[in-house]
C-alpha cells in the first residue's frame, strides 16, 4: 500500500501543479473554453483461417473540456474510454496471447504554453485496462488486467525550417492479478530448496517501470514534401523479476530490457491526396536469460531482437469536408531474436534464429453524413508466419480478416 499511496500523491501533486498553472493564466490573460468530444460505436466480425468466425462490437469515447488561456497557453484535461468486443490478440508476456474482449478507460492531463518562443507540455495519466480471456471472466479478474501512470515533459521549436521536439516521460505499469505460477504453489512445497527457489523468483514479474526520452523532427505541414525523423530510447526495469541465471537459480539482479528506435516518415500531399511511407528501425536489448528444466538447456539474453518495419498508405479527401477520407494502408513488420531459436512442430530447437513477420492491409473509409456526423467502414486483413511452428505456450502462424461498420459523432 506504500507505493500505491506515493504514486496517488505523485498524481495528486501533478493535479494539483497543473490547476495551479491553469489558475495563474486564468488570472493573467483572458480565458475561454472549447469542449471537443468524438464517439464512435461500430459492429462486426472476425473470421480466423481454421477457425470459426465471431462477431461483436467497439466502442470509443473521447471528450476534453478544454481551456484556452490567451493566444499561448491552453488546459487539457481528457477522458477516454474505449470498449472492444472482438477477439484479438496483444503481446504480452513474451508472445502473443488471444483476447475475448478488452476495456480501457483513463484520465489525461496535458498543460501546454510558450516559454521563450519554444514550446512546451507537461503531461499526467492514469489509465485502467481490462482484459478477458474466457467468456465466463469476470471483469477486474483477467490475468492481464493492468493500470498505467504516466508523467511527462516535452519541449520544442523550430530550427532550419523544421519543427524539433525532446519529450521524457515517465510510465508505470501494474499487473494486480498476475503473479509467476512459483510463487502461486510456494505452499504445496515440501521441501526446503523449492519454497526458497519460489521465494526467489518473484511475485509480480510482469510489473515494470520505464523511462522514455524521444527525440523527433518533422518538415512544416504546407511543404510540398514532408520528411520527419524520430529516435526514441526506451530504458524498462522490471520491479519484480529476478534475472535468471546458468544453473536455473535466480539472481539478486533484476531484468532490464533497453529499446532503441529509429524512424522516418514522408508525407507527399497532392490536392485532394495524400500519399504516405513510413520506416523504422528497432533494436531490444533485454538482460533476461531462460532456462529450461527438461532440457536443462540455458540460453542467454532470451527475449533480445532487432525489428524492422515499413508502411505505404494512400488518403483521398472525398469531399471539403476534412473528416471524410477514404484511405488504404499496408503495413509490414520482421522481427528476428538475437539468440533465441526456432523450434519445429515437436517442441525441438532447430538451429537457426526465431523470426516473426506480421504484415497487414487496410481499407477504410469514414463519410460525412451531415453536420457532426460519419459513417465507418472499415476491411483489414492480418498474416502472422514464423520460422517456429510449436505453439504451445503462444500463437505464431495465423491469419485473420476483420470487418466493421459503425457511426462517428464530432463536435
Amino acid at each position: 500500500m506504500t507505493g500505491l499511496r506515493m504514486k496517488a500523491r505523485i498524481f495528486i501533486s501533478a493535479v494539483f501543479l497543473f490547476f495551479a498553472a491553469g489558475c495563474f493564466n486564468f488570472l493573467t490573460a483572458g480565458v475561454r473554453y472549447v469542449p471537443v468530444a468524438d464517439i464512435s460505436v461500430s459492429a462486426g466480425g472476425v473470421s480466423r483461417a481454421g477457425g470459426s468466425p465471431s462477431y461483436g462490437a467497439d466502442s470509443a469515447v473521447y471528450f476534453t473540456p478544454a481551456i484556452v488561456f490567451g493566444s499561448e497557453s491552453s488546459f487539457l484535461p481528457i477522458v477516454s474510454f474505449r470498449y472492444s468486443g472482438f477477439r484479438h490478440l496483444r503481446e504480452l508476456a513474451g508472445g502473443d496471447v488471444l483476447f475475448r474482449e478488452s476495456a480501457e478507460g483513463g484520465i489525461n492531463l496535458v498543460y501546454k504554453t510558450s516559454l521563450y518562443g519554444a514550446d512546451a507540455r507537461l503531461r499526467a495519466a492514469y489509465r485502467e485496462n481490462f482484459i478477458n480471456e474466457a467468456k465466463d471472466e469476470d471483469w477486474s479478474e483477467g490475468l492481464f488486467d493492468h493500470r498505467r501512470f504516466l508523467l511527462g515533459a516535452e519541449a520544442g521549436g523550430e530550427i532550419l525550417g523544421y519543427d524539433f521536439s525532446f519529450s521524457a516521460d515517465y510510465l508505470e505499469v501494474k499487473f494486480p492479478n498476475y503473479e509467476s505460477l512459483v510463487k502461486d504453489f510456494e505452499g504445496a512445497f515440501d521441501s526446503e530448496p523449492l519454497k526458497e527457489l519460489s521465494r526467489e523468483a518473484g511475485g509480480n514479474v510482469l510489473d515494470y517501470s520505464e523511462l522514455v526520452l524521444g527525440l523527433s523532427a518533422s518538415p512544416e505541414k504546407t511543404a510540398a514534401r514532408q520528411l520527419g525523423y524520430s529516435y526514441s530510447l526506451g530504458i524498462r526495469d522490471y520491479s519484480d523479476q529476478r534475472k535468471v541465471e546458468s544453473d536455473g537459480s535466480f539472481s539478486s539482479d533484476k531484468r532490464r530490457d533497453v529499446l532503441n528506435s529509429l524512424g522516418a516518415d514522408l508525407r507527399l500531399p497532392r490536392g485532394r491526396f495524400l500519399f504516405g511511407v513510413s520506416g523504422e528501425a528497432s533494436y531490444l536489448s533485454s538482460n533476461q536469460n531462460l532456462y529450461e528444466a527438461p532440457a536443462a538447456e540455458f540460453i542467454e539474453d532470451y527475449y533480445s531482437w532487432i525489428e524492422g518495419a515499413l508502411g505505404v498508405s494512400a488518403s483521398y479527401y472525398t469531399s471539403e469536408d476534412p473528416g471524410s477520407l477514404l484511405k488504404m494502408k499496408w503495413e509490414t513488420r520482421l522481427r528476428s531474436y538475437i539468440i533465441r531459436e526456432a523450434r519445429d512442430e515437436k517442441g525441438n530447437y532447430t538451429g537457426d534464429n526465431h523470426i516473426r513477420e506480421e504484415s497487414s492491409i487496410t481499407l477504410s473509409w469514414r463519410h460525412r453524413l451531415f453536420e457532426g456526423f460519419y459513417s465507418l467502414i472499415s476491411l483489414k486483413g492480418s498474416f502472422n508466419s514464423s520460422n517456429t511452428e510449436y505453439e504451445g505456450n503462444y500463437v505464431y502462424n495465423f491469419e485473420t480478416f476483420n470487418y466493421s461498420m459503425g457511426l462517428n459523432w464530432r463536435y
